[in-house]
């Protein structure tokens, strides 16, 4: 089985919406704090939720892990993952790679170096260069009208390459086929750039829709908010997150692979499957290039769970005007919305889903509680993702019950 094809089709339309022998509990994790008995009832919990998903589907590898941060105390769990997972497992979190990005942009506009509203061929505040720079690969389309909020929001109608192919008509060698299952697969090292992936929108002048015409989800969108980072602060993507936003909130046990090499994960780590047709393939490695800024963060439950809490309460470095500009989430549904990279679900919170070979992850916080919570499956199940993410949602309106019943809400 191949699905290296999959890897790049990753649905964009759920996070818009947003088994094997030995399953049975493999440790009731050592909580990092708290009572030991509500660390009991959420494992049991966890048990029992992911036996019943997973028996629908025969030998679904992997297993799912749960982190719940609440007031002073946290409780971990975990349920078919091999080993013995903790809160500073590593595994990739995917697109909630996006509200370290949000939040980078956001800080160079509360320092008065952009301005969100600007177009991005518009000129960086006090300086005579623009956004995006003024190439052949970057006159993508509606450059003169794409604002930087509506990159932010997936308002900008940019063609989304990860999740779509480039039409039959095009005269690259790659016309028919998403760009990503196509180069990548020649040299699954190729490190992808920000440039790279501009140059095939505008040499292609592909467009989903024209700017603020409606939602639409787009990595790519995230990958030019990546450059506009790059070209304001003038350090990499990578550089100016860790400096500004992973060390001074602690986030120690996270970090940002850029380069195709960069294809392994830090110890401790998971493996993660992809499980497809009933059939499953382990994911050791993966190329991590091509999602520099919408999806290159490798991390752990406890730091996503800290970042969370810390984000959305604005302790993570960005005034509080700023943050709430970010949660004012625009309605997609009657459940839910987008703000400025974060997903808002009723009954859960804010936050992020995250999907890539291997894994599925969940990020959320809960204002009105105080109530931080990090689910990840080191499994995607190709077969149903809508299900899998809609059971992710279900297993933290269940951990909101669990503690409410234990009288710790």
């Amino acid at each position: 089985m191949r699905l290296s094809g999959l890897a790049f089709l990753l649905l964009a339309v759920l996070l818009a919406l947003g088994s094997l022998p030995g399953l049975a509990s493999e440790n009731i994790s050592n909580p990092v704090k708290g009572n030991h008995t509500t660390a009991e009832a959420l494992q049991t919990m966890l048990e029992e939720r992911w036996i019943d998903y997973s028996s629908d589907y025969p030998n679904l590898p992997g297993g799912i892990a749960l982190l719940v941060a609440y007031a002073e105390d946290s409780y971990f769990a975990s349920c078919g993952i091999e080993g013995e997972p903790t809160e500073n497992t590593h595994f990739r979190a995917a697109s909630i790679t996006k509200t370290l990005t949000a939040a980078g942009i956001l800080l160079l506009q509360q320092r008065g170096l952009l301005n969100i509203e600007d177009t991005v061929d518009s000129n960086i505040p006090g300086r005579a260069e623009p956004y995006l720079p003024d190439t052949p690969q970057y006159a993508i389309p509606y450059g003169d009208s794409i604002t930087i909020r509506q990159l932010l929001e997936h308002r900008a109608g940019v063609f989304d390459i990860s999740n779509y192919v480039v039409p039959e008509n095009s005269e690259a060698p790659y016309a028919g086929q998403n760009y990503l299952g196509y180069i990548l697969p020649q040299d699954f090292e190729h490190t992808v750039t920000f440039d790279e992936l501009a140059g095939v929108i505008a040499s292609n002048q592909l467009s989903i829709a024209p700017p603020g015409t409606g939602y639409s989800y787009s990595d790519t969108g995230y990958s030019l908010l990546g450059k506009i980072i790059e070209q304001v602060s003038g350090e990499s993507f990578g550089d100016f997150i860790t400096k500004n936003l992973l060390l001074p909130n602690g986030l120690h046990d996270s970090n940002l692979p850029y380069l195709g090499t960069d294809q392994t994960l830090p110890s401790p780590f998971t493996i993660g499957y992809d499980y497809y047709g009933g059939e499953f393939e382990p994911v050791s490695n993966d190329n991590p290039s091509w999602q520099v800024a919408n999806g290159n963060l490798v991390t752990t439950p406890a730091d996503l769970a800290e970042w969370g809490k810390r984000l959305y309460t604005g302790k993570a470095g960005l005034e509080s005007e700023y943050v709430k500009m970010m949660m004012d989430v625009k309605r997609l549904s009657d459940t839910g919305g987008y703000g400025l990279g974060c997903e808002y679900i009723e009954g859960i919170g804010y936050g992020h889903s995250g999907a890539v070979s291997g894994y599925l992850s969940m990020m959320s916080y809960d204002p009105d509680r105080d109530l931080s919570t990090v689910v990840f499956a080191n499994v995607m199940n190709w077969d149903d993702l809508a299900n899998q993410m809609m059971f992710f949602r279900g297993l933290i309106r269940q951990v909101q019950t669990t503690l409410r019943g234990r009288s710790e809400m």
